[in-house]
């Protein structure tokens, strides 16, 4: 699995620009994002930041857990260790 993010505002890539600033403040935030399914463990550590105005991506082949990461997000599932934050 892998999360890329792109400035929202340049996601066209057709014109060249200046160099990227700093990655504005987080709108979401996970770190250590754990979960298990009895002994079997599906995500294990998961971190990163949404900046606030870009497009973020969870990117990965069939069965890579990408629902199961997006639903601890959403709160359909309680991961076993972990820290969400929504910050708006």
């Amino acid at each position: 699995m892998v999360v890329r993010t792109i400035n929202a505002e340049r996601a066209h890539w057709a014109q060249p620009g200046p160099a990227p600033e700093v990655p504005p403040a987080p709108v979401i935030s996970l770190r250590g994002v754990s979960k298990r399914f009895g002994s079997h463990q599906v995500l294990k550590d998961i971190s990163f930041d949404v900046p606030k105005g870009r497009i973020t991506a969870i990117l990965g082949p069939s069965g890579t857990r990408k629902s199961v990461l997006l639903k601890n997000l959403i709160g359909l599932l309680q991961p076993e260790e972990s820290e969400i934050c929504s910050i708006t």
